[in-house]
């Protein structure tokens, strides 16, 4: 009886001696699945910040703001631009002219027109030759004989209070994930565009920021009046 007793006990602490220290039931290293550091449970499983909802997921797209649409200005007059933001925040009128060497016709049939301010502008740029006063749909590119685009830009000093950053930036005829909205035209009332000539007119378009290594739209609208003369900068 004491040799079955024995026995008995020393096979039980082979049992026990062979039992790991690493497995779901033992205290030992921090490897199994009870463990915080690397188990289901821990920093850098599902629940951790590179998944699903962290920083890195698709929860954290950028937004597209496309409620932008050419704003009311009836009473433009002189050189003034207005702009509707991609929320739909009206901003402006902005008040002026950008002369030489900003705004320019010169003997390459080449021009610029810019109103605004520094923080804040339009501008008409193209190619006059063959133009004929009237309404001119934009189309690019801008080199193109007859063809007209319009660009803006918007800093973000003159972005209301509490608006996303995202609603500034350069904005024109992106060659990427082109909006359909984007579009618009330019009234010449007299004289197209040239040397010392004067100008004057409205335009209208919807334009898209230059938006590198993303997919977010952020439209622009503008409406604007002119009233100058070009300046030619080459001889």
């Amino acid at each position: 009886m004491r040799l079955r007793l024995a026995f008995g006990l020393a096979s039980l602490g082979l049992l026990l001696a062979g039992c790991p220290t690493d497995d779901d039931d033992s205290g030992g290293p921090p490897v199994d699945d009870d463990d915080v550091t690397d188990d289901d449970d821990a920093t850098d499983d599902d629940d951790a910040t590179d998944d699903d909802d962290g920083a890195d997921d698709d929860d954290d797209a950028k937004i597209d703001y496309v409620d932008a649409t050419p704003p009311a200005f009836a009473d433009c007059t002189g050189n003034q631009v207005k702009m509707m933001l991609g929320d739909g925040t009206e901003i402006g009128p902005f008040d002026g002219f950008f002369p030489r060497p900003t705004s320019f016709a010169n003997n390459f049939p080449q021009f610029t027109i810019r109103i605004g301010v520094d923080d804040a502008w339009g501008a008409l740029n193209g190619n006059y030759d063959g133009m004929t006063p009237g309404n001119i749909p934009f189309e690019t590119p801008s080199s193109v004989a007859g063809n007209v685009v319009l660009q803006a830009a918007v800093a973000e000093a003159s972005l209301p209070g509490g608006a996303p950053a995202d609603l500034a930036g350069n904005f024109g005829f992106v060659t990427n994930n082109l909006h359909p909205d984007v579009g618009g035209s330019v009234t010449f009332d007299g004289a197209v565009p040239g040397p010392n000539v004067a100008v004057n007119g409205t335009f209208e378009g919807v334009i898209q920021k230059v938006v590198s290594f993303s997919d977010q739209v952020v439209l622009l609208g503008v409406s604007g009046c002119f009233d100058a003369t070009l300046e030619p900068t080459d001889g």
